[in-house]
Order: C-alpha cells, then structure tokens, then sequence
C-alpha cells in the first residue's frame, strides 16, 4: 500500500456534540493533516464516520480499513481490527477521582500502544495500569493538544488584555472553584478579558462571552488580546503535565505567563513569564501576574520578543504537522514494540482451529458461515494454523467448490462425517467429530470456532502469548464485543469469567462470547473422552473448561485484550442430538462433587443473583415502557419529532440494559 493510499482515523467520543475540547482539538487535527496530505476520518466508536459538524452520516467503517486509528478519551476502547493508539493527556487524579475508575483503565488498556507528551506522572501512571498487560513504552510517539503551524500569528501589542478561557469547572458541579480568589481580584482590572461557558462565569464583570470550538476562533482572540493566562489545575501541576493555553498561546503569537509547570519550564524555558503557584494565598498570584501584564503593557517591543522566542519553540517542536508525521514515521516501530510484548514468540507451534458444517444442506447461511470463518483465520498474524472443516459426506463436494472459489491460502482440512442419515436426522455430535479431528491432526493448541466470531488479526498471537507467559494456565480467553443487526459494535466480555459462569456454560449460550473466544491447550483435550463426546453437540469448550477447572483443578487466564467479537447476523440454530439443557445438566454431572467441594456458596449466589437481575430488568422495562406510553399520548404536531427521538433513545437503551444484565448473568 502506497503512502498515499493509506488511511488514519480519530474516534470523536460525542457525535454530535461539538462543543468541548476534543471537538476544538479533532478539528486542528483535521487542518494540519490536509497540509501534510494524511487522510484522516473521524469516526464514532460503533463504527460511523462522522461529518464536519461531527454528526454521525450513514457510511461505515471496516476492519482493517485504517493503518491505525487513535481514541481522544478514556471513554472509548478498541472494537475494530485496527492498530489503535491511545493519546494519554489526563494527569492521574482525573480518572482516579471516579468510581468507574476501574472501566476507564480497561478501555485504555484495551488500546495498542499510547501517544504521550510527558516524563512524569502521566506516563508513571500509564505503566502501573499496564503492570499486569506488559507494553514498552520507551520511544512512544510523542502528542500533545496543539495546533497547525499555519494558524501561527505574528505577534503584536497593539492594545495589550490579559486573556484567560476555562470552564471554571468546579463552580458548575456546585463546588468552590479553585482559583476563585484569583479571578474575582483579575475581574476588578479593565485589561483582562474572561472567555468561557456563561454558566461558569455569572456575576464576572469581565466576562466577554463564549468562543466558538471551531478550532481557530480562540488563536484569534488571543492574538486580539495579546497576553494569555496559562493556568495549571492541582492534578495537571502535580502531574507535570501542561495546559493548552501555552500551545494556544504561542500559536497566537500572545505573550504567555504561566504557573511554574515542570513541562513547561522544560521546553519553553525563558520564553515565559512565570509566576509561583500559591492556592492557598490567590493575592499573591494576583499580584505577581498584575506585575508581568504592566511589564508587558510597558515594554511592549521586549514583550514582542518574548512572544516570537515561544512562538519559535512551538514551530520547531509542537505543531501538529510535525507530530502527526512523526507518529506516522515511527508507527512500524511502535508496531513491532507491541508484538514484541504482546505476540507469540514461539512460532513452531501449532493450533488447531475447528469448525462445523453440520447442516443436510450446503445453505446460503452455510456459505456465510464458512465464508466468515475462513476469513478470520485468513487474516491471523500467527499464520501457523490448520483449519479443519467437518461437514457432511453429502455436501462435502459444495463446500470444497466453495472453498476453492475463496481461494484462501491458509492450510486447510476438510474432514467429512456421516452426520445425518437419509432422513436428515442428525445423530453424530460435534463432540464426537471433534475428538476424531483432534486424534488424526497434530496441534499443540486448539481453538473450537462456531462460525459467529469476527476475530481480530491478533487473536490467536495474543492468546498464544498469555498462554506462553502462564505456563501453568490449561487456557487462555479474550475480550469479546457484540457485532449488532445494525452493525454497531458494542464491549461485552471485559473481565475475568468467574467459576460459576463456566458452571452453568454461559459462555456457550451468549451473545458476549463464542467458543473461537477461547484457546486450549492440547492437553485439555485429556480430559475429553469418547463417552463424554458422544452427549455433547455444541458445548465442546465449556465441557472441556469444566472437566479443567474442577475436577482436574487447572486455571484459565485472562487475556486483558478485546480481539473477538460475535456477529449477530451470522447467529444460527443448528441441528443438535442433545439439547442446551440436557448437555449442561450432563456437564454439571461430570463435575458435580468437585465443583460443591470448592464453592460451596456459589448455589446460593447464582440463584439470588437471578432473582435480583429480574427484579431490576422487570423494573427497567415497566419504566420504559411508561415513559413510551407517556410519549405517545403527546400527539401534538411539535412533539411528534421529539416523541420520535424519545423514543429511538429508548428502544437503545433497552438493549444496553438486555446486553449489560446478559453479561452479569
């Protein structure tokens, strides 16, 4: 692929909502990627790109479409098979100050590898979140919130105000702001000018209004002023990390006076004036900016040098042109930094990959399904993988037709059954053609597929890898997303699968995983006898995961990465000699002492747990269901378009709350 045809996105956490910071800064993005010609889309996490105005359109994104794609936000997480890219900015106490704390590190994690822009507490930050999921970080690329070098304005001082821009963020969740001493004396003076929300700055005599997130209305409003405030938070002081306003700033060609901030007295040096902070004395502050803002109003032509000396260091070491080509240029870098961590080093081994045509007929759902299935093994890092089809005697020539028009280049067995007789009754199970599979073709891995997955082409390299690193663990488990009807993508499985789920095999009868979601080890297979496979058609891997766990007292292992998902369009109901049911009742069975033995309390558990998840479920949809029916006695004209929007909320949040109580129970 050419330089030119390559593709890059950004995932804008909002659509349709552009007034905020990662709005202002995907915007900047957007002008100085078309300077240096990178293509750069902005995308939604469920898979839309956005237009302009940051509006979903109706064109979808697609694996694989991007070289590599990066999220702006800790709300987001990896759900396309793509190289992702974290920008890091948020000093630690601002994703510890919450409850959720433990979900915003499983979204960031989830990502590649990380773009950062500082030496200190972020970064340290970063590598304790990634303790128990091992990335280099040395030599990441470096990003920061700039701006495109040709927004940059000569500096002048005509008529030199003092520029300040916040949300005052803690007056508008009802707190004490924290530098609200600070502005109140700042408000008294006649040459300082306070942007921002209205809400944030009621009451402020100098208060000038809202700047358009545009991506250039605040550098000229900077520019217009000449002198920009830079103030740091505690947790950004703290955490050496650096306020936009000093790129802002310098781009604007303004004077800057900032706070001492490690990063900044590191890369600005002298080309700043500086100040003390002192939150618990604002006078003090007040006094020591009134002091530089009559300088600069003074000194006008030494000011100017001040501004060009900034304004030179942005040029040189920050724009966004530069990093942006900077990440592109050191990408194959960053590439092989994340394999090395996180990919199979062993490459001799080799999986088993299994799958099942059992259907009388070759169908067109049939096709999909091994259509699907050979892809995903097609695109696998790890290209050491047999992939054996089992299908019946009666169909095998359709399929090996249809495989041959694929023309895959992956090594592949095609194994046939008499799976049905002549009345198209089935009485061979999976199982049973499983432990044939198993016995003729030699493996040291195997991963059972059921046709649904859509795996990520680090799949079965990152599995193998947990399990390289785990040696003591019987197999390795990934992360796992939905693919909707609708084509949305959302996170399902994100945690470690506790013993009572592999019990009652839930992940066999769920939409949060597939079986292709798991790799064994081939000596699981031990445990797997001819007596056992003849009962069970569909429940291969929570059998073998039981039989590990406890009656052999074997551990699984978390992979801590997202890189399977199960496609609902592909979701089918086959032809089973035993039922759901029945094959689960024999699996608890096989198991039952020794699973009691070692969770004696898990009984009681599952069962209130159940209890309760209907309660709050029955709740959920009563609420619903009244607010739908409250809608629709609104029939007025001017609500309709309302009631319409209500009620499309609704109905996604209805299946939020089905895909959020599936994953719990």
């Amino acid at each position: 692929m050419s330089e030119k045809q390559k593709k890059y996105a950004v995932v804008y956490t909002w659509p349709g909502s552009n007034v905020n910071a990662e709005s202002e800064v995907i915007k900047r993005m957007l002008i100085a990627a078309k300077n240096i010609n990178m293509q750069l889309d902005v995308v939604s996490k469920e898979g839309y790109i956005l237009d302009k105005d940051m509006f979903k359109t109706s064109t979808r994104i697609h694996d694989n479409e991007y070289e590599f794609m990066m999220t702006i936000h800790y709300d987001d997480m990896k759900l396309w098979d793509s190289f992702y890219y974290h920008m890091l900015w948020n000093p630690p106490l601002i994703p510890l100050q919450y409850n959720c704390y433990t979900d915003i590190q499983k979204k960031i994690i989830s990502n590649d590898d990380f773009l950062i822009y500082d030496d200190g507490g972020i970064s340290n930050h970063l590598r304790v979140m990634c303790k128990d999921t091992p990335r280099n970080i040395d030599n990441a690329s470096f990003f920061s919130a700039s701006f495109p070098k040709t927004l940059a304005q000569e500096p002048e001082l005509k008529n030199p105000c003092l520029f300040y821009c916040g949300t005052n963020w803690e007056k508008f969740v009802g707190a004490k702001p924290r530098h609200d001493g600070l502005f109140k004396s700042l408000d008294k003076l006649d040459y300082v000018k306070i942007f921002g929300p209205n809400h944030a700055w009621k009451g402020y005599k100098r208060y000038m209004g809202s700047v358009p997130f545009d991506g250039v209305s605040l550098v000229k409003e900077m520019h217009k002023c000449g002198i920009v405030l830079a103030l740091s938070s505690d947790a950004h002081f703290r955490a050496g990390a650096a306020s936009n306003r000093v790129y802002e700033g310098s781009v604007a060609g303004a004077v800057i006076i900032s706070d001492r901030n490690a990063f900044i007295t590191k890369h600005f040096g002298d080309s700043i004036l500086y100040f003390d902070y002192d939150k618990e004395n604002p006078q003090n502050m007040f006094k020591q900016i009134k002091k530089h803002v009559d300088w600069v109003r003074a000194n006008p032509d030494k000011a100017i040098k001040l501004a060009q000396k900034s304004q030179k260091i942005f040029l040189e070491k920050f724009t966004l042109e530069k990093q942006l080509t900077d990440i592109i240029n050191n990408h194959e870098n960053r590439k092989k930094a994340v394999a090395d961590a996180l990919y199979s080093k062993d490459k001799k081994k080799k999986t088993l990959a299994v799958c099942f045509i059992d259907t009388p007929d070759f169908s067109e759902k049939s096709k999909s399904i091994l259509t699907n299935t050979i892809s995903n093994i097609e695109k696998q890092i790890d290209k050491n993988i047999v992939l054996a089809i089992c299908c019946d005697r009666k169909i095998i020539n359709n399929v090996k037709t249809h495989i041959d028009s694929l023309n895959p280049k992956s090594e592949i067995i095609l194994k046939s059954f008499d799976i049905f007789d002549d009345c198209n009754y089935k009485w061979l199970s999976r199982g049973q053609m499983l432990l044939d599979v198993t016995t003729d073709i030699k493996h040291d891995y195997l991963c059972i597929l059921d046709g649904q997955e859509i795996m990520f082409s680090d799949h079965i390299t990152t599995l193998k890898r947990t399990l390289e690193d785990n040696s003591d663990k019987i197999a390795a488990y990934a992360g796992t997303f939905l693919n909707s009807k609708d084509g949305n993508r959302y996170w399902c499985l994100n945690k470690n699968i506790c013993d009572a789920d592999i019990y009652n095999c839930i992940y066999q009868n769920n939409m949060s995983a597939v079986s292709g979601n798991f790799l064994l080890r081939k000596d699981i297979e031990l445990y797997f006898d001819k007596n056992i496979a003849e009962y069970i058609d569909g429940c291969e891997v929570s059998a073998m995961l039981n039989l590990a766990l406890f009656k052999h007292n074997n551990k699984i292992i978390y992979s801590k990465r997202t890189t399977c998902g199960c496609d609902e369009n592909l979701i089918y109901d086959f032809p089973q000699t035993i039922k759901f049911n029945e094959q689960k009742n024999l699996i608890h069975g096989l198991v039952l002492f020794d699973y009691q033995e070692s969770n004696n309390n898990d009984y009681f558990n599952i069962y209130y747990r159940e209890q309760i998840l209907r309660i709050i479920k029955i709740k959920m949809l009563i609420n619903i269901f009244l607010v739908k029916l409250r809608n629709k006695i609104i029939i007025s004209p001017k609500h309709r378009k309302k009631n319409k929007i209500r009620i499309d909320y609704y109905n996604s949040k209805i299946h939020e709350i089905n895909q959020a109580l599936s994953n719990i129970v």
